[in-house]
């Protein structure tokens, strides 16, 4: 495009102003965020959840807490299935910058782990307000804020809410998965072996 620009993949970035850029073509990652979201999905409902036109490697830390939790997991070069084994694990994660696990991806992972037998320990590092979900979506939920960074312990299973926040959304429609298998309501299917694309 005509940009001066120095210094990537250091500390330091320089950018020189020019008197016009010209246009170029350019495509946009992947979102690895829904994607680990999407991913998360499976564990809760029990079925297969298939992610397409995604780059694997930029969700190195979710794919393996994913793995430990007791979700199998199938890499493809641009494609991630996972599969529920029926039997999730409890883990202990700190969210960290990137390839770190994602704080934006310890919402969705939150409500996965109140379908995980034993104590589940979650630490964020990056954004604390990341935990407000945790207040209102959960009966029984410890969130420690002192020392940061902060600590949830999650104790048991999530309750509907209506959470004015943007970014919980994807934890939002994993709890209301984990709803409908534990009990069915009108209009919503129990969870099966679902397939999503």
């Amino acid at each position: 495009m005509g940009a001066k620009i120095t210094g990537a993949g250091t500390d330091t970035i320089r950018i020189e102003g020019v008197s016009a850029l010209k246009g170029c073509t350019y495509t946009v990652i992947p979102d690895r965020l829904i994607a680990g979201a999407f991913l998360m999905a499976a564990g809760v409902t029990g079925g297969s959840v298939t992610v397409q036109e995604v780059i694997p490697a930029h969700l190195r830390s979710c794919i393996a807490k994913l793995r430990e939790i007791g979700i199998e997991i199938e890499e493809n070069e641009q494609s991630i299935t996972a599969h529920s084994t029926g039997m999730l694990r409890a883990t202990r994660v700190r969210t960290a910058m990137y390839p770190g696990f994602a704080t934006d991806l310890q919402q969705p992972l939150t409500a996965l782990l109140t379908q995980a037998g034993g104590k589940s320990i979650i630490g964020e590092r990056i954004y604390p307000a990341r935990f407000n979900h945790a207040y209102q979506r959960w009966a029984l939920i410890s969130v420690y804020t002192h020392p940061i960074p902060l600590w949830i312990r999650i104790l048991s299973l999530p309750r509907a809410t209506k959470s004015p926040i943007e970014q919980t959304g994807p934890s939002q429609t994993i709890s209301a998965f984990s709803r409908c298998k534990k009990r069915p309501r009108k209009g919503l299917h129990p969870a099966g072996p679902h397939h999503f694309i």
